[in-house]
Order: structure tokens, then C-alpha cells, then sequence
């Protein structure tokens, strides 16, 4: 407790502190920018008491240039000059916003002015009335004009150096927030450095102190065992099916995994029997016995079905509940698919089993191989040495057939275990079941049996080694035929789609297959067969594994086979 305090004022001091420094470094800039936008303003100023002044310097020079040479032209800057004067000096006193000393020297700039232009139109009027020469009215106007125009410069000079002054006050201070921007940017990327590496330590340090208490509760898991039960009846946190049944094993009450798990709708819960979910009756049957007669039972192994009849391997753990209170009676259990584990356990065997087999192939290969050479070299040189009559050539023929038979066996078993180099490509599903059947034609016809298609998923494209993927099919479709009696045999061949997979499924009405056999069915030298070799099936699921491709085998004796061969889409 005493950790997780110190922790959190740590954490608190930090983002007080990184927050104190973003705030600062905000007002930085804000106050940056607010310069920024004064310096812009006075500029702003002294560009327009310039551009006034300008203005005026040009209606002046131009009416003197007039009053010099009479020449009309000479007036053009005057009267260009009349029409912009007052819209610049109304500029002018936009950008006097609460400086009151300057709003007063604007209007006084606005008043001499008037007054200037006021003279200038005077003494154009004048002129006009006395063509020749030039008056003493005229003279002392031009007198006075000249003194005003040296009031106006004056005027701007001092607005202008009020302005440039404070401009250069903006930009003393502009500058020192400019300075202290990066410094404070420094700081806080410092502190979020140094904070970042800090709480990494922190966090290290607790992970490392994680582990170990994850080394610890290894060791207690079987102590806890009796108490996880109890925390099993937490239905919605499981990602394992949680139901409670009455006595007579109805549902009452089970969490979402359930329904997930066996397609039962929510509105059919209520009251579904736990029986219907049991594939075998008689199991159902053991497993009620066993937790009635001793009150609670685990990891009690069953094939269960979902209510599309698919298989699901589970363990149901299961325990008898008594409310003293009510004396009302339950039983609350848990239901683990195992079915994937399973399925992985399958296939880890089968895999050592192929591995194992090819050891021994290779051993046998390179054992039995190097004899027949021998034996083929010497036979050859036999057939020169000894007489060429018929016993002879049979005896040579036997021989050699024989030989050749061997050596075809140890490619045979080589192949069943030999890792698969895959040549992929894109293919319907009922291309591939077809291109397969045709291989198998003559041996029905010869055998007067039938053949039968169901394709509903044939436009689905898979992807395959086609021609390794024939050969798998074509072994199954072979074995059919074999277990099959002349005349009344039938090789169904469906194709059904089944949401991310597309399942092929290969039929026979023959002799069908026990269930001893069955679990034996993939593995090496296994046959019922006289003269196999016990290797076509391991081959094929070889053959299927390197694709991914699932192969089940549903089978009942006098009934027939099928295999199941799921392919994935993706």
C-alpha cells in the first residue's frame, strides 16, 4: 500500500509539474505572438505616417512646380493627391488604437492638412483671377503654406519616432520571450525525459517483481484447485460453457460460452435437458451415476454434439450444490472444449510416427538398397554366363520382378514419410473431386458398382498441390471400392460448404471399419488388407497435413465408411 502511495504522489508531482511547464511555455508564446502582432502594428504605423507624409510632400511639389512653369501637368500629383489624402489619413487613425497622445497628434496631422490643402486650392484660385504675376497675397500664402509644411513634417517626425520607440521596446521584449521559449521547451523535454525514464524503472522493477510472484503461484496452483472451483461460478467472466441443473439435469441458468459453444438459442435454454448434448447415451448415463453416488465429479471425458450434431471432446466438471436455506438442490459444472487439443495431440503423434517411420525407411533404404544393386548387377552378368533356355528365363524374370518389387516397396515407404515440396495453385473443389473420379471409373464398372455427386460448394477455389492432393483422394476412393461388394456398392461424393471451409466428403456402403481400427487407421503398416503394405492412408494424411487440409473418418460396421476431408478457403 505503502508502494502504490508513493507511486501515485510521484505520478502527481510529475504531471503537476510537466503541466506547469506547459502553461508556462503556452503564456511564452502567447505572449510572443501578442509582441509579435505589436511590432507588426507599429511597422504598420510608421509605413502610414510615411506614405501621408509622402502624399502631401507630392500635392505640395507639384502646385509649386505649377506656380514655377504654369504647366498643368505639374498639378496631376495634387489631384491624385486630393481623392487619397483622407482614406490614408483615415488609415492612419484606425491604427491609433488607445494611444491617446498619438490620437492627438493625429488629428492635429489631420488639421494642418486641411489647412495645407486649403492654401494650395487658395492659391490656385488666386491664380486663375491674376494670370501674369504673381501678388503679395499669393506670396505670403506660399509663406505661410511653407511654414505649415514644415509643421506637418515635424508632426510626422515626432509620430514616427513615438512609434519606433515603441517598436523598439516590442522587439527588446519580443526578444526575451523568443529567448525563453526554447529554455522552456528544454526544460520540459528534459523533465519528460528524465519522468519517462524514471516510470520505465518503475515499471521494470514491478514486472521483474511480477515474474517472481508468477514463479511462486506456479507452485500453488494445486493448492488453489479448491478454491478455483468456487470462483467458477462467476458465469459471465468464463470463456468456458458454465451451467446449473436441477435434479433432473435441466438447465437452469448457463453463461453466453454455452450457447456459443453448442448453437443453442437463448430462448431454448430454459429447461434443455444436459442429456441431449451427450453423443452417447450411456455415457450420459455414467456420468450421472458418478455424480450423484459421489457428489462431484471432474475432468470426466466425453464426446458431447452441438445442435447442428457436430462432435465436440470435452471434460465436464461438475459439482453438487445444497442451499441449506431453500433446500433446493443443483448441480453447477463447467465444460471445456478439448476438442483442438485433441486434434493437436492427434496430430503431434501421428507426426512422431512419421518421423519414426522415416528413420526406418531411410535405415531400410540404405541397409537393403546397396544388396539389391548388387543383386540386379549380378544377375545381369548371370544372364551372360549361364545357358539361355526357357527355366532359365523364367527363373531370371522371377528374380528380377522380385528385385524390382522390393525396390518399389522402399520407395513406397520412403515417400509416406518424405517431407512434401508443395506446387500451389488455384482449383475448384469439384475440378478436383472430378479429375479424382476419373481415375477411378474402370474399377467401378469393373466391379458393376455405382457412382453418386452432391456439389453444392462447387465454385469455391481452393488452393493445392493438385496432383499430390489426386493421389491422397484417389487412396480413399481406392479403399472404398476395395471395401465394397461387387454389384451393390455405391461411392457417394459430396461437396458442402461449411462457413470458412469447404468439406469433401467420400462415401462407401462397404463392411465398414471397428473401432479399434479406427483409431489406428493412419498409422504406418497398419492394413487389413492381404498383401498391403499399410502405407496409402499414411500417405495421404501426410499428404493432407502439408496443406492444412483436416481428414475425419466416421464409420460403422456393415454400414459403410466416410471420410470427411475439410478444406480451408482461405
Amino acid at each position: 500500500m505503502k508502494r502504490e502511495y508513493y507511486y501515485s504522489l510521484i505520478f502527481i508531482a510529475i504531471a503537476v509539474l510537466l503541466v506547469g511547464i506547459s502553461l508556462a511555455a503556452y503564456w511564452n508564446v502567447n505572449a510572443y505572438m501578442e509582441e509579435v502582432k505589436w511590432v507588426r502594428h507599429s511597422n504598420n504605423v510608421i509605413a502610414q505616417v510615411e506614405k501621408v507624409l509622402s502624399i502631401v510632400k507630392d500635392a505640395e511639389t507639384g502646385h509649386r512646380g505649377f506656380q514655377l512653369t504654369k504647366d498643368d501637368v505639374f498639378l496631376r500629383p495634387y489631384d491624385s493627391s486630393v481623392e487619397t489624402i483622407y482614406k490614408e489619413l483615415k488609415e492612419l487613425d484606425s491604427l491609433f488604437l488607445e494611444e491617446d497622445i498619438q490620437r492627438k497628434r493625429g488629428d492635429t496631422l489631420r488639421l494642418l492638412i486641411d489647412k495645407q490643402y486649403r492654401i494650395i486650392e487658395t492659391i490656385l484660385k488666386n491664380e486663375e483671377e491674376s494670370k501674369h504675376f504673381m501678388d503679395r497675397y499669393e506670396t505670403n500664402l506660399l509663406i505661410v503654406g511653407r511654414e505649415n509644411m514644415e509643421k506637418i513634417r515635424g508632426l510626422c517626425d515626432r509620430i514616427a519616432t513615438f512609434e519606433e520607440e515603441v517598436l523598439q521596446a516590442r522587439l527588446d521584449e519580443e526578444y526575451s520571450l523568443k529567448n525563453i521559449a526554447p529554455f522552456t521547451l528544454l526544460i520540459y523535454g528534459f523533465i519528460a525525459i528524465s519522468a519517462s525514464g524514471f516510470l520505465y524503472g518503475l515499471i521494470y522493477q514491478e514486472l521483474q517483481r511480477r515474474r517472481k510472484t508468477q514463479g511462486r503461484l506456479k507452485e500453488k496452483i494445486i493448492e488453489l484447485d479448491y478454491k478455483e472451483r468456487r470462483y467458477r461460478s462467476l458465469f459471465q467472466r468464463s470463456i468456458d460453457p458454465i451451467f446449473v441443473v436441477n435434479e433432473d439435469f435441466e438447465i437452469l441458468e448457463a453463461n453466453e460460452s454455452l450457447h456459443d459453444l453448442f448453437n443453442i438459442p437463448i430462448n431454448e435454454v430454459d429447461r434443455f435437458s444436459l442429456n441431449r448434448l451427450f453423443f452417447d447415451k450411456n455415457k450420459f448415463e455414467e456420468f450421472k451415476t458418478q455424480i450423484v453416488k459421489q457428489g462431484q465429479i471432474r475432468d470426466f471425458e466425453v464426446i458431447l454434439r452441438d445442435a447442428k450434431g457436430k462432435k465436440l471432446i470435452c471434460l465436464i466438471t461438475c459439482v453438487f450444490i445444497s442451499d441449506q436455506l431453500t433446500g433446493e438442490h443443483c448441480y453447477q459444472g463447467l465444460i471445456h472444449d478439448i476438442t483442438l487439443r485433441k486434434k493437436a495431440e492427434r496430430n503431434l503423434i501421428q507426426a512422431e510416427k512419421l518421423s519414426t517411420t522415416g528413420k526406418l525407411a531411410r535405415t531400410i533404404a540404405h541397409e537393403v538398397r546397396n544388396p539389391l544393386t548388387n543383386l540386379n548387377l549380378s544377375l545381369d552378368q548371370l544372364k551372360e554366363e549361364i545357358p539361355d533356355n526357357e527355366t532359365t528365363r523364367i527363373s531370371v524374370d522371377i528374380l528380377k520382378r522380385n528385385i524390382d518389387r522390393i525396390e518399389e516397396l522402399i520407395s513406397k515407404l520412403l515417400n509416406s514419410s518424405r517431407p512434401r515440396e508443395l506446387q500451389l495453385s488455384m482449383i475448384r473443389i469439384d475440378d478436383l473431386a472430378n479429375e479424382t473420379i476419373d481415375l477411378i471409373k474402370d474399377r467401378l464398372s469393373l466391379n458393376e458398382m455405382k457412382l453418386t455427386r452432391h456439389f453444392e460448394g462447387e465454385e469455391v477455389l481452393v488452393s493445392v498441390d493438385k496432383e499430390l492432393v489426386k493421389i491422397a483422394l484417389l487412396n480413399i476412393m481406392v479403399n472404398a471400392i476395395e471395401a465394397m461388394s461387387s454389384g451393390t456398392g455405391v461411392l457417394d461424393v459430396a461437396i458442402e460448404r461449411n462457413d470458412d471451409q469447404v468439406l469433401m466428403l467420400i462415401s462407401d456402403n462397404g463392411k465398414g471399419i471397428d473401432e479399434e481400427s479406427l483409431d489406428n487407421l493412419f498409422d504406418p503398416f497398419f492394413t487389413a488388407k492381404h498383401g498391403g503394405m499399410g502405407l496409402g492412408l499414411t500417405s495421404t494424411q501426410s499428404i493432407l497435413n502439408s496443406h492444412g487440409i483436416g481428414i475425419e473418418v466416421k464409420s460403422k460396421v456393415d454400414q459403410g465408411t466416410t471420410f470427411i476431408i475439410s478444406f480451408p478457403i482461405n
